[in-house]
């Protein structure tokens, strides 16, 4: 988009076969922002197999200069295909609602959530109350939680009306559900302190801060030391500029333990006073932070940050602290370029973060359940899979060796001899078979394989695979 185009005069239209024409802006969009222009389930695909051509063009004000209005008209031809070819849980899934005391659990029928509900509105229950406990719902407001079945950018996100929260067997991001359903809850309700429009340094800080890590339970002031002794340690002042542009993992992490910081150090009635006077505040988060630190007679950024990377100094961490933190992040890079490659819609930068309710209101279901099921996206995710278990073990050795096998495949797409083509192989024979891996775990014989049974979605099972003259075989209860 050349500089200095004002983005509000330009519009996309898409010409759909059936006669109807659909226009939209083209604007700034995402954590990230771009030029995109974004059709919302605008309309509905006919229910026929066949091919289907949508014409887009971009439509330029006269008087804007337009270096080559050729290129302004793009046609694409998409396939569509029959529901007898959709994979389950469609086509038949639909949304299904059941209510606990202040919240509503929202998941999809034929579901990995449906089926381990019982389990999940306990687990939900316990996050719920120990939020709410500290930053309480207003009057009876009832809070309204999603399950996905796949995931989406790290597995959750929220807004001011609802969470969404990844829940599905091939859970190749790394969340701990009730750490990340807490995450959700404290963003739906950190209102009850005047957070609701502080900066994100802070609005995620907190919610990486209360619950006691970002994906799962850990040591934040440890992994904030490693980060603060490295090179990948980003400036506050940065981070305020633009939060989500950074490395994830860096950025959270700084985030949670700089508020926890500011809470030992000036207690929860010092953090609502910031909270409440940076939300209160105009201009940038800057500004707004610095309106906070105002009100509370609290020094500036620079004068906090100089005093926090003081005490995080005096936090002992090991090689190993560091070597693990080293592959984490390599890691979460390596699943988002896996997304870029294989399942774009669910980056949380370049994809789509969608209103569950409105899909909800609608009855759409496919954007929360449909994901790769190639088998070369399975074997990525079985692979991501098993390194977000080494590091979760802290076995940064093992995570890096796994990695090894990943990085040819998204950059040659070269399963090379060794694990990479192993899992390549056993996913296929288990697809074969009219089954979906989600779960392997190497054996002193081979694998554990875990699949979901296509004739009976979504019914779990493990089979063992052993190497027989060369090949793999698949072994399923007595046989």
């Amino acid at each position: 988009m050349p500089e200095g185009v004002i983005t509000a005069l330009l519009t996309l239209t898409l010409a759909l076969p059936d006669g109807t024409v659909l226009t939209t802006p083209v604007e700034l969009i995402g954590l990230a922002p771009q030029y995109q222009a974004r059709f919302y389930w605008a309309w509905q695909a006919p229910d026929v197999a066949g091919l289907l051509p949508l014409t887009f063009t971009l439509t330029v004000p006269p008087d804007m200069p337009d270096p080559n209005p050729a290129d302004n008209t793009l046609t694409l031809t998409i396939p569509v295909y029959s529901t007898d070819d959709l994979y389950p849980p469609e086509p038949h899934t639909q949304w299904l609602t059941t209510e606990k005391e202040g919240f509503r659990l929202h998941t999809l029928t034929d579901s990995a959530a449906t089926r381990d509900l019982p389990a999940l509105l306990d687990s939900a229950q316990d996050a719920y109350a120990d939020v709410a406990a500290q930053l309480p719902p207003a009057g009876d407001e009832i809070l309204d939680i999603y399950l996905m079945d796949r995931v989406i950018g790290q597995g959750g996100f929220a807004s001011a009306a609802w969470v969404a929260v990844s829940y599905t067997d091939r859970m190749y991001a790394p969340i701990q559900f009730d750490v990340v359903l807490r995450h959700e809850l404290i963003h739906r309700l950190d209102k009850a302190i005047g957070c609701e429009n502080a900066p994100s340094l802070i609005r995620e800080g907190l919610a990486v801060y209360l619950p006691g890590g970002h994906y799962r339970r850990e040591s934040l002031p440890h992994k904030a030391a490693a980060v603060a002794q490295s090179e990948v340690y980003v400036p506050l002042d940065a981070l305020l500029d633009n939060f989500y542009v950074h490395q994830h993992e860096v950025s959270y992490t700084e985030a949670g333990m700089w508020v926890g910081y500011f809470v030992e150090t000036y207690g929860w009635e010092g953090l609502e006073t910031l909270c409440r006077a940076a939300t209160g505040a105009e201009g940038d988060d800057a500004a707004r932070l610095t309106a906070g630190t105002t009100a509370l007679g609290a020094p500036d950024l620079v004068a906090l940050e100089a005093a926090w990377l003081d005490w995080l100094s005096g936090v002992p961490i090991t090689a190993d602290d560091t070597a693990l933190l080293d592959v984490e992040l390599r890691l979460m890079d390596t699943m988002r370029a896996y997304q870029r490659d294989y399942n774009l819609s669910a980056h949380f930068l370049e994809g789509i973060l969608f209103d569950v309710a409105e899909a909800e209101r609608q009855g759409i279901v496919a954007d929360f359940v449909r994901r790769p099921r190639e088998p070369e996206a399975i074997a990525v995710e079985l692979l991501l899979a098993l390194a977000q278990d080494a590091v979760r073990q802290g076995d940064a050795a093992e995570t890096e060796a796994i990695l090894a096998a990943i990085t040819p495949i998204l950059e040659h797409g070269d399963f090379t001899p060794g694990l990479a083509a192993d899992v390549l192989a056993l996913t296929r024979l288990a697809l074969e078979r009219g089954y979906e891996p989600y779960r392997l775990t190497p054996t002193a014989e081979g694998y554990t394989l875990g699949v979901l049974d296509y004739a009976n979605w979504p019914a779990l099972e493990l089979w063992q695979a052993v190497r027989e003259n060369g090949n793999w075989k698949l072994v399923l209860g007595n046989e």
